[in-house]
């Protein structure tokens, strides 16, 4: 482990940085009671040492890759004790579902009462997205001191190998990614709620997933938002393309690559997280407060218009005597990750490579799930669930990466 970077200063070998690690080490219970080994990962952590994550490239169905970060198995420890003592009991967004609690169900359950038109759009990047900045601006905000912020920071963010977003963010795989990011975005949370009671329509969100009912959205017989990565004609990017606004439709605005049918209630939706929010407080002090603000923003994608029985569909729904089901495309899903999942098992595949990102697959898909339409399938899909999970998490300290090496 390199124990210094240049330009690099860690606060542990001052007094306060010190006394701020031992704070941690005593709020997060740490299982071997062995301060040396933590104080050892929080300054790899400070550091930004590269054992500390694993990259793991998942293909993804639509024939793209995603790139997984797994923590080391130490950090994963410190980072499930994060949630358990410090983000767990605070309380989640009111109109927030998925990560923090809450089923799909519930997030859908007020727009299923109503035939208003619903807009759905997705958050492009969610977790890399949320800047080290935003993690600390939290922490800060809990009321912790700039040192146990610091350190709670770098031990919940990593690297993004993506330059157009944050140089630092929540990494895909951590435990503390899914919590964080709800409590990151609940800003946003607020003045997309408030926007959504000014227009007399719903707002909720699941997961990294919006949903944002109208009584008028116009145009309303367009299905789908167009969407282009190439720029304007105009722009000094031009590929050479061009492109042919709809019969009609004039009002045509560009955002970040994205094509949108004018709509007055969409606009505002994406501009309101395409501003963000401004943070107050930052890491380092180095900033120029009266030249910089940093800021949280994301950028939205997937976006959909289209009545409650479109919507349902495409997230692997069906609405029948009031009652959400499972489609029979999303339970092929689910029996083909669960046979997939149980065959690398057998074959002995490699865990972090094969098996963890199974895991993950299906873990996702049993979000979408509802238990009472498919009992036998999602008690299945649990059991399947549990023995990677228990070789990940089996007993204590170094035990675990033992297991996990020999399982």
């Amino acid at each position: 482990m390199p124990e210094s970077r240049k330009g690099i200063k860690n606060p542990i070998l001052s007094i306060p940085g010190r006394k701020a690690a031992w704070y941690l080490f005593e709020e997060l219970v740490y299982p071997t009671h062995d301060f040396e080994k933590f104080r050892r990962i929080l300054w790899a952590a400070v550091m930004r040492s590269p054992w500390l994550y694993k990259q793991v490239i998942v293909p993804k169905r639509s024939g793209k890759k995603r790139i997984l970060q797994i923590p080391d198995a130490d950090l994963k420890i410190i980072q499930e004790r994060i949630n358990k003592y410090i983000l767990k009991p605070i309380a989640k967004h009111a109109n927030c579902f998925g990560f923090s609690g809450g089923g799909i169900k519930d997030a859908l359950s007020p727009f299923l009462q109503s035939d208003l038109a619903i807009f759905t759009t997705d958050v492009k990047d969610a977790f890399p997205s949320t800047s080290h900045e935003a993690v600390f601006n939290f922490f800060r905000q809990q009321k912790y001191g700039y040192n146990a912020a610091f350190y709670l920071t770098v031990l919940t963010t990593w690297q993004n190998n993506n330059p157009a977003l944050p140089k630092y963010g929540l990494p895909q795989g951590a435990p503390t990614s899914p919590r964080l990011f709800d409590l990151c975005f609940v800003p946003l949370d607020d003045q997309l709620a408030k926007l959504a009671g000014r227009v007399k329509g719903n707002y909720s969100r699941y997961a990294d997933n919006i949903f944002f009912s109208a009584p008028d959205f116009w145009p309303e017989t367009k299905k789908k938002i167009i969407e282009r990565s190439e720029e304007w004609p105009d722009d000094p990017c031009d590929t050479g393309k061009t492109y042919i606004k709809p019969a009609g439709q004039e009002d045509i605005e560009k955002n970040g690559g994205t094509l949108l049918w004018h709509a007055p209630i969409i606009s505002a939706i994406y501009s309101t997280v395409g501003k963000g929010y401004c943070l107050t407080f930052c890491p380092g002090s180095d900033w120029d407060w009266n030249r910089l603000r940093p800021r949280l923003s994301y950028r939205l994608h997937k976006s959909y218009f289209a009545r409650k029985g479109t919507i349902l569909h495409a997230l692997g729904l069906n609405l029948i005597n009031g009652e959400l089901h499972n489609t029979r495309e999303f339970k092929r899903r689910i029996r083909m990750t669960i046979f997939n999942l149980k065959k690398a098992l057998e074959q002995k595949d490699d865990f972090e490579t094969k098996i963890w990102p199974l895991y993950l697959q299906l873990d996702g898909l049993q979000r979408f799930a509802i238990k009472e339409t498919m009992p036998k399938l999602w008690d299945e899909a649990e059991h399947a669930l549990l023995v990677p999970f228990e070789i990940r998490y089996f007993g204590e300290g170094g035990t675990r990466r033992k297991k996990v090496e020999s399982y």
